[in-house]
């Protein structure tokens, strides 16, 4: 067998071997969602920001608006919490006593989509000039009771997802626009998770 004949062979073996483990190689076809939200659910998403993650104030309340419409875009569900209404009850002097059950008990949420947001920054160097965005947080749903959902695990925190603005791109934006890139990148990864999508779709894939 010449090496043109065995190089067929080896792609042959590879593609092959990728389709047994359920894996594309090629990248398409379609990636089926990490759970599905309970139908008909009221849906709070509620974004909670460490105090290391300098995450800048306004945050919040506009990741968890962007990935409602998100969700609300891609069919996860019909019937949100309004962010506004969490933003009050953030400053209610006991929230920071409040478990999940009792804050969706407080906004009449079937479900919480719990994005803990480990870090969100636009890294500068020290002449002021942008170098980078990056944005870390786990994902997990609770019920209204206060019982996970999902990951199933209880050892695992969260379903790890990022977003990050690299250095080619953030060095034209402002500080501004790479915030809003790194909402717009969590809300889509976050969202994917709870719906199935086409692996070619330039919005949703990326």
């Amino acid at each position: 067998m010449n090496w043109m004949n065995r190089g067929a062979v080896a792609l042959l073996l590879v593609a092959w071997l990728g389709v047994l483990g359920g894996c594309d190689m090629f990248g398409k076809g379609t990636q089926k969602a990490e759970f599905k939200l309970p139908e008909k659910a009221r849906i709070l998403v509620m974004v909670d920001p460490r105090p290391a993650s300098n995450t800048p104030i306004d945050v919040p309340a506009a990741l968890g608006e962007t990935i409602n419409r998100y969700l609300y875009k891609h069919n996860v569900g019909e019937n949100f919490v309004a962010q506004a209404r969490l933003t009050e009850l953030r400053k209610n002097p006991q929230f920071a006593r409040m478990g999940i059950a009792d804050i969706a008990k407080a906004t009449d949420a079937d479900v919480v989509v719990f994005l803990d947001l480990v870090r969100f920054s636009a890294d500068t160097q020290s002449e002021g000039q942008l170098t980078e965005g990056f944005a870390q947080g786990l994902v997990k749903v609770v019920d209204g009771r206060g019982q996970r959902l999902w990951p199933a695990e209880t050892e695992v925190l969260g379903q790890e997802v990022q977003a990050v603005v690299a250095p080619n791109f953030a060095s034209d934006m402002s500080v501004v626009q790479v915030r809003q890139a790194l909402i717009d990148g969590m809300a889509i990864h976050t969202g994917r998770l709870f719906h199935d999508y086409d692996k070619e779709d330039k919005e949703v894939a990326k």
